[in-house]
């Protein structure tokens, strides 16, 4: 079961069992939904279009981000690449750094952005595969509107 819920300045569903946890973590700490019981976190960051030119923004730029985020933080080749263009664009691609599953998405609606990533405990856990797929879904639900 899933509820509408606003969050990091876009509307998702949020999943049964995931909660905004970011006021239990570092202040200055991007908006973050976690399970209690889970081994992982889900992090946004939302760039919001203000005013001017409209960016256009499209999957080319897109993964042009997801490659230059990765590159930046030396996580490794890229597996699953993922492009997907339904109600919002999307790119996203799982890595695997020392002992966790990162999983990486930009998201646009041609105007606003969002960096989404999951981060999860062991590789190799069922719970972190899991947890991904939910992410996943979560991801999937994101309205820019």
């Amino acid at each position: 079961m899933s509820q509408l819920f606003a969050f990091a300045d876009v509307r998702i569903s949020l999943l049964e069992g995931w909660a905004d946890v970011t006021d239990d973590l570092p202040e200055g700490t991007p908006p973050t939904l976690a399970k209690p019981d889970g081994v992982g976190a889900l992090q946004f960051s939302v760039a919001k279009y203000q005013a001017g030119a409209s960016p256009n923004v499209n999957q080319d730029d897109l993964e042009a981000l997801l490659v230059e985020f990765a590159e930046s933080r030396a996580l490794g080749p890229a597996s699953d690449l993922e492009r997907d263009q339904a109600a919002s664009q999307r790119v996203g691609a799982t890595f695997f750094k020392d002992d966790d599953l990162v999983r990486v998405w930009y998201l646009s609606n041609g105007q606003d952005v969002a960096l989404v990533t999951y981060v999860g405990a062991g590789t190799a856990s069922s719970i972190s595969l899991s947890e991904l797929a939910e992410a996943s879904a979560i991801v999937g639900s994101i309205d820019f509107d």
